[in-house]
């Protein structure tokens, strides 16, 4: 069939032209008519029929006539598998993978775990088996740039034989790359492929893009390659590999611990734990002490019986208390250990190793008693028997010449500042506010401001309302409890009914009530405190806004409030307050054990301010040791005693990050939204070396020139790692979205199977590439054309010569 190249306008000069012609022609007929006679009239229509034909060759060729021959040819369609080769295509592939079940371990190494890109090939030799019957398969991989690694044999029938996982990979190493840029990878795919038929690619990677262009979303420069995707209609089926979660390991993070310890004090470590095994996961955590002059615990025949605590831990980082009692003085060695668990990825951060001297100290101790209580007779004995109080008493009913006791006999109470100042803690039992003079409660006032401690002991004889009353300057601030100087106690009240006295939910993890290191133990210990019948307590109006309440009464509904037990800080020291008389009662398990470690527990709490320094009380952490540039650094700063949380409450908190430089980037921290004991704050690394972190605080209401609560510094470092280690877990969320907006199917390890590989190579359409050639012959322009012009111009011609009409 004809085509004309000529337009309707051209058409219309066509037409013009023809007219032209016609005109042309009737003149040459006029001029010619004369000898038209001697012409026959078949000879004067041959000549214009010559001339007619002339005509119409030439408005032929004006109008380009041609003829379009299309040629077909049919190709088989494209299916491309893109496989990730970046490093971390090199961890290890869940257990829980079907593509793994039956893999055979390595002979080489039978410890090792297969990885992600083992995984990976066992697939793609699955699903080139089935696609190579009825497409032509490219298998390419990709890290920073596209490659092709196979172009897979077309297979006719069924009798020829698939390639298997091992050829198709066959001198593959593996994964070496340090990126994965996906977005790249899949663009130039689609680039390269230009002039095929995509029917369907197959991504197989864990989806953990670390550069490149952005797969799910456009830039300014253009669409994203979702939206290339969409547009050349091409389905992305995402085969993802991996978890959601990090790699299978159970590490030590941190150990927090002072640095210096006291001998037979309780002795705390808190230990950041994270769990990527299971949630939850049942462990232990093994504590092991032994002299540090010795290279390791076996060779020391007389370190403790190692300490064990079972614990139970969801996914992500933890922090686990587990506190000892140290006996042996010098530099000690403890080990925290946790269990190896099956498929872990490193087992050396399983352990983690501090030092801390455990000093001998003397905790000079003055006890001023009203009058000589049965509490006051048991209390006595129970801190001379402790090596570590130097206890110096005073009797105030004593007579004049009365010998007190104690390690260190006094005969009269402190005047000045200084002679208080030699004290560490010191303890009103139910005094005579008449027999302390404004200027002794002063100097009693500075020290423990100055980091001391004092413990107030409620009793029947005296009481506190008559101590506010005298004192009330300085006792309503040191007190923990808010006490009406109007209730005078009722000597002869004795309650019928009596009550128990219960720890409060602080009380449960306070140093103070810390029986045994065993939680077990501890719990069991104070469950026969529980069952003691009490019936007589010291009412007060409730602790003060910043206290914690450790012990409250239980089972008596008298309308007052139930604080029994309380503390708080007082500027750089710590205030303890017991609203009971008849702790002696307490026997168990044997004598007075437990009541001899109650008292002298509290006495140690009192004074670790004044003797370590209020330092030992805060510790200051990062979730890790290192960083990479651009990441967040998540500070923590604990606060190890529950009164010195209280006290900074309300108050702002800033933890300083300097680098080598000295320039200082101050960063705001905020409370735990949980209601630990922590601070948080996230910093941005952007240099690189090692930075430190520092903290400090003074307390509240203190002046400029106040000693600070706490100084702390905590150093980690910002150095240029790989990104393929940064998140070990797998993006699954993005590869199901990938597959999503593409119109494929997605798998991961929860789904993918033999079977479900098979059903995505059922999905890509096996239709046949067309491919249409048009080519386009112009008649007019052709030799025939030629030939027939100048024959019929020169016939004419030539029979007009020979006619004699020229």
């Amino acid at each position: 069939m004809l085509k004309f190249t000529a337009s309707e306008q051209f058409g219309l000069l066509l037409v013009g032209v023809g007219l032209a012609l016609l005109f042309f022609y009737g003149y040459v007929l006029r001029r010619e008519g004369r000898q038209d006679a001697r012409l026959s009239a078949s000879q004067i229509a041959l000549l214009w029929l010559l001339r007619i034909g002339v005509a119409v060759l030439a408005l032929v060729a004006l109008a380009k006539p041609f003829r379009e021959e299309v040629l077909t040819d049919e190709r088989l369609p494209v299916a491309l598998m893109l496989v990730d080769e970046s490093e971390s295509m090199r961890f290890p592939e869940t257990r829980d993978s079907a593509l793994l079940q039956d893999v055979p371990a390595d002979p080489q190494d039978p410890t090792r775990a297969p990885s992600r890109f083992d995984a990976a090939e066992l697939a793609v030799g699955r699903l080139q088996e089935k696609l190579s019957r009825t497409h032509r398969v490219l298998v390419y991989t990709f890290s920073d740039a596209l490659q092709l690694l196979r172009e897979v044999p077309h297979r006719r029938d069924d009798k020829a034989q698939a390639l298997t996982a091992k050829e198709l990979f066959a001198g593959h190493p593996q994964p070496t790359g340090s990126y994965s840029n996906m977005g790249d990878a899949l663009a130039d795919a689609l680039r390269e492929m230009t002039n095929e038929k995509i029917s369907g690619m197959v991504v197989l990677s864990d989806g953990r893009s670390t550069g490149g262009l952005p797969v799910l979303s456009g830039t300014k420069e253009g669409p994203g390659v979702v939206e290339q995707l969409t547009q050349a209609q091409v389905p992305v089926h995402a085969v993802a590999f991996g978890t959601e979660f990090p790699l299978r390991d159970l590490r030590i993070d941190d150990v927090i611990v002072g640095a210096e310890a006291s001998h037979g004090d309780v002795l705390t470590f808190h230990v950041k734990i994270t769990n990527q095994i299971r949630s939850p996961l049942a462990t232990q955590l093994t504590l092991t002490e032994w002299d540090a002059a010795q290279d390791a615990p076996e060779k020391d025949a007389d370190r403790p019986k190692p300490l064990v605590k079972q614990i139970s831990v969801n996914r992500g980082q933890h922090t686990i208390s587990i506190s000892t009692i140290p006996e042996t003085e010098g530099l000690r060695k403890f080990r925290l250990s946790l269990p190896e668990q099956e498929d872990e990825i490193n087992l050396e951060n399983n352990v983690a190793e501090v030092a801390v001297k455990v000093v001998k100290r003397t905790l000079r101790v003055l006890l001023i008693a009203g009058e000589p209580s049965r509490e006051y007779f048991y209390m006595v004995p129970a801190l001379l028997r402790d090596p570590i109080v130097d206890l110096s008493c005073y009797l105030q009913s004593g007579d004049v010449d009365y010998t007190h006791q104690g390690n260190s006999v006094i005969e009269r109470l402190p005047e000045t500042g200084k002679d208080w100042g030699r004290y560490d803690v010191a303890i009103l039992a139910d005094v005579d506010p008449n027999g302390i003079t404004t200027q002794q409660l002063a100097g009693l006032e500075n020290m423990v401001s100055n980091g001391g401690g004092l413990m107030v002991v409620a009793g029947r004889s005296h009481g506190l309302a008559k101590l506010v009353q005298v004192h009330a300057a300085k006792i309503r601030g040191l007190l923990p409890v808010e006490v009406d100087k109007n209730l005078h106690l009722d000597h002869d009240k004795y309650y019928e009914t009596p009550f128990g006295a219960r720890r409060t939910i602080k009380g449960r993890g306070h140093p103070i009530l810390l029986a045994s290191t065993d939680s077990n133990l501890n719990d069991h210990v104070w469950s026969t405190f529980d069952k003691l019948d009490f019936y007589w307590y010291h009412p007060v109006k409730g602790p003060k806004p910043k206290s914690i309440v450790l012990l409250e009464k239980s089972g008596l509904e008298d309308g007052q409030d139930d604080t029994l037990v309380a503390t708080h800080r007082y500027v750089d020291g710590a205030v303890l307050y017991m609203g009971m008389n008849s702790l002696w009662r307490w026997r168990y398990p044997y004598e007075s054990y437990d009541y001899d470690r109650l008292w002298t527990r509290a006495i140690r709490y009192l004074g670790e301010a004044k003797l370590m320094g209020t330092q030992q009380q805060v510790a200051l952490s990062t979730d890790r040791r290192s960083y990479s540039p651009g990441e967040d650094v998540q500070i923590f700063l604990r606060v190890l005693d529950p009164a010195l949380l209280a006290q900074l409450a309300d108050r702002p908190m800033f933890v300083g990050v300097s680098s080598e430089q000295k320039d200082q980037y101050m960063v705001p921290l905020e409370p735990d939204p949980r209601g630990e004991p922590v601070y948080r704050g996230t910093y941005r690394a952007r240099r690189l070396g090692t930075m430190m972190a520092s903290a400090s605080q003074t307390a509240p209401n203190a002046d400029s020139e106040a000693k600070p609560l706490f100084e702390v510094a905590h150093s980690f470092d910002v150095k240029m790692q790989s990104l393929e280690h940064v998140d070990t877990s797998a993006d699954l969320e993005g590869m199901r979205a990938l597959a999503s907006q593409t119109g494929g199917e997605s798998l991961d390890y929860n789904s993918v199977s033999y079977d479900a590989l098979d059903k995505i190579a059922g999905l890509i359409p096996t239709e046949p590439q067309v491919l249409r050639e048009t080519f386009v012959r112009e008649v007019w322009d052709g030799t025939v054309f030629l030939v027939l012009f100048l024959v019929l111009a020169a016939s004419e011609l030539s029979l007009r010569k020979w006619w004699g009409l020229l």
